[in-house]
């Protein structure tokens, strides 16, 4: 009696597992005896996940088959790439349709989600269309300025009815994922402009305010968010519109976000990888800085569990070969020898500005941007700049050649021995590199070509930095 008894719970615990597995089943009325696809959104990506068989009844399952589906919005795709979506947020999915218009014959007929999800489709699908026809109507009356306004109330009208929507789907069904997904759309909204405010203070109220609440409506506890196509864009507009293009101001916007998705460890994990990716392959100037604070918040400091040794010390080895260059550190010093073997130090260096440029006779982009160099340096004035060029190479000879056959004016160094461990401190894998420091020797423009030398001074200065002859010609006028 006992075993049959153990036998009986044993039976049934594997009964109850056995619902637990997700089961996707879709009906077609027409479609029949062809494979569909099961495919998943990430982020900003559509992915295939699966693939099974409509039988000649019409009928198509998905079940997890131990691959562990995790939820969020789906889409079943047949073989001539038409789909349609559905929220995959329940162990059971039921759904009845036809390729004719997949929403429109849409019948769900398990999963509480899903009726929701279409039913909210339908109704934008009915209110696009009411709108569509009151912007026809408005076009006859295009010249009549009282029935165009009053069009433009009708679709206003419109606009209202979806919002509301929308806000009753959020209201009714606060527990439902898909409420969760319309509520992550919306931005929150900020209070109207005082009146005699200036537009400088109203603006920067706006940006304080999406700074502290542009994520106010996400859930960074439920994972599904990853599986839409709503969350990884939400990144995106913040980062790149609405924060001021700055590495400070964009370290504070990246680590609020990602402290934000610490909620849950896979949203931690893909808002971490993808922030610290973008700013490590930015081509903008600047954003090493981001690079290195992220890692060090992040990755060196151990919150980031998934990251193996390997990976961990590649990421230190890079952070170390950036932190002491960053634009706004002062330059690492260099005491290098010359040509005769005379000594120079690149923080003796003279001048308003320094041009620090690391080079190698051998490069071909070095044979072209060091002439071009110094063209730019015999006609700039040598009172507001200096030249420190490091060759990089190790044959002296060809260096001093080239520096003749080229009637380089400018200091040229070198360190054979590497005693300066400059490929380090300056992070020098390939030439040429050029810096550019102010008369601090703070770093203030870095990896730059040559012939943006002084496209970026004007800039840091706001006016042109005088050649020699508008010295001369301004010294004449003073006399």
């Amino acid at each position: 009696m006992k075993k049959i008894f153990l036998a009986f719970l044993l039976s049934l615990f594997i009964i109850v597992l056995k619902a637990q597995n997700t089961e996707i089943k879709i009906k077609f009325r027409t479609f029949k005896n062809q494979d569909i696809y099961l495919g998943f959104h990430y982020g900003n990506n559509k992915y295939i996940r699966d693939t099974t068989h409509v039988d000649n009844k019409g009928i198509a399952v998905f079940t997890d088959k131990n691959k562990d589906l995790k939820g969020g919005i789906y889409l079943i795709i047949t073989p001539d790439m038409n789909y349609f979506e559905f929220i995959l947020a329940e162990k059971k999915i039921f759904l009845e349709t036809d390729t004719g218009d997949f929403i429109k014959q849409m019948k769900v007929i398990e999963s509480e989600e899903n009726k929701i999800f279409f039913n909210y489709l339908l109704y934008i699908e009915q209110k696009q269309q009411e709108k569509q026809n009151i912007l026809k109507e408005k076009a006859i009356f295009a010249d009549n300025k009282q029935k165009s306004d009053e069009y433009d109330k009708k679709v206003s009208q419109v606009d209202e009815d979806v919002k509301n929507y929308m806000k009753s789907l959020i209201e009714k069904y606060p527990d439902k994922f898909f409420p969760k997904v319309l509520k992550m759309m919306n931005d929150p909204v900020p209070r109207e402009k005082l009146n005699n405010e200036a537009d400088s203070t109203y603006s920067e109220y706006l940006y304080n305010f999406y700074q502290q609440h542009y994520f106010d409506n996400v859930d960074f506890s439920d994972e599904k968010i990853l599986r839409t196509p709503i969350y990884e864009s939400k990144i995106d507009r913040f980062m790149d519109r609405m924060t001021m293009h700055h590495p400070d101001s964009i370290k504070l916007s990246a680590s609020r976000v990602i402290d934000l998705s610490r909620a849950n460890e896979e949203v931690f994990k893909f808002t971490l990888v993808k922030l610290f990716n973008k700013y490590a392959q930015s081509e903008y100037m600047g954003m090493d800085a981001v690079y290195v604070y992220l890692a060090e918040r992040y990755y060196l400091s151990g919150l980031a569990k998934w990251a193996d040794s390997a990976q961990i010390k590649k990421i230190y080895d890079r952070v170390v070969k950036l932190s002491s260059n960053l634009i706004g550190m002062k330059a690492p010093e260099l005491i290098m020898k010359d040509t005769n073997d005379q000594y120079h130090s690149l923080h003796a260096q003279p001048g308003i500005y320094t041009i620090l440029v690391f080079w190698d006779p051998s490069c071909g982009h070095c044979q072209k941007a060091i002439p071009f160099l110094e063209k730019y340096w015999e006609r700039v004035s040598h009172d507001s700049f200096s030249i420190y060029s490091v060759n990089i190479g190790n044959d002296g000879k060809e260096w001093k050649q080239f520096i003749a056959d080229n009637k380089l004016s400018f200091l040229c160094v070198w360190d054979p021995l590497n005693y300066n461990n400059f490929r380090v401190l300056y992070d020098i894998f390939s030439s040429p590199v050029v810096y550019l420091l102010d008369k601090n020797k703070k770093i203030v423009a870095k990896r730059i070509g040559v012939d943006k030398i002084e496209e970026i001074v004007n800039i840091l200065e706001g006016r042109t930095i005088p050649e020699k002859n508008d010295l001369q010609d301004s010294k004449k006028e003073n006399d």
